[in-house]
């Protein structure tokens, strides 16, 4: 019983310490308090952005500034979209079930891919369904050579109220909405009544989860950084500043990596502009939560 008790008081004495609550007169560090003396005179904020990165995820920013508005810390997140965790494996390609469709796309390479994604989606209650648009591309033969003939069929997810799945997520109320029914597990694939439906993913990170964060997205050794080492160098160059630096000032310098203003970052990756512009949706996020 002591040994419960002793517990108790030391979680009850760390949760006046960093949530203060209402009474805070013994308050010696605090981060997130608006009441007592230690914590107004400390003035953190903190703020969370939402926004389409690299132009198939959700990123989410999380940061925290001083009293001087200067970032403390930012951390990134990225969620997939259907365009990850809804493409699947038929047990059948030549037999698709009524749940599954099929889209051919050109590839990087030039190369034509069949790609098969469920049919039908639940987000936060509402169901979407999926249609392939255009006729599919294919390959004739010209002379000695073999080309592509059309273009990548569209595949489009639409709903009652939302013509574009896609589109609607771009916007970042929508783009909040859908990462938290994400956490709270009303997101996942459906029959055409929107129960529940499995099915096998094929997208080898988003089949083992959600976020990037918790997934092997862009792990492999010898390409680069990585998601994680090009994360973590966007947010190390961004403490201490206070986002003087307009988006369309970046650039990279000659060894290919990121320029915000006169800080050199470490990160290589693409769309770093979409990042930054994330970072900078939750620090002013964070500035306004001191007001």
């Amino acid at each position: 019983m002591k040994k419960l008790f002793t517990m108790f008081f030391v979680a009850l004495l760390a949760f006046t310490l960093i949530g203060c609550g209402n009474d805070c007169e013994e308050c010696e560090v605090c981060e997130t308090c608006e009441t007592c003396d230690v914590c107004e005179d400390q003035a953190f904020g903190y703020g969370v952005g939402y926004q389409v990165v690299h132009g198939h995820y959700v990123g989410v920013a999380k940061v925290v500034v001083d009293e001087d508005d200067a970032v403390v810390s930012v951390d990134f997140d990225e969620y997939y979209l259907p365009y990850s965790w809804a493409k699947v494996t038929p047990e059948d390609p030549e037999n698709l079930p009524d749940t599954i469709v099929k889209q051919v796309v050109i590839y990087r390479d030039g190369s034509l891919l069949d790609q098969y994604y469920a049919k039908y989606l639940s987000v936060d209650g509402v169901l979407y369904t999926g249609t392939v648009t255009g006729d599919a591309p294919y390959e004739e033969v010209e002379g000695e050579d073999v080309v592509v003939v059309g273009t990548s069929q569209v595949l489009t997810y639409s709903a009652t109220g939302v013509a574009d799945f896609d589109v609607w997520v771009e916007t970042p109320a929508n783009a909040q909405s859908y990462v938290e029914a994400i956490e709270a597990g009303l997101v996942f694939i459906a029959d055409e009544t929107g129960a529940a439906l499995d099915l096998v993913q094929a997208d080898a990170s988003a089949m083992h989860g959600w976020s990037k964060t918790v997934t092997p997205y862009w792990q492999l050794p010898g390409r680069g950084l990585g998601w994680g080492g090009n994360m973590k160098a966007i947010a190390d160059a961004l403490v201490g500043t206070t986002f003087d630096t307009a988006a369309e000032e970046i650039a990279q310098n000659l060894d290919n990596f990121w320029e915000i203003g006169d800080i050199t970052t470490g990160a290589t990756l693409s769309d770093f502009v979409d990042y930054y512009e994330l970072a900078e949706a939750a620090y002013n996020a964070a500035v306004a939560s001191k007001e």
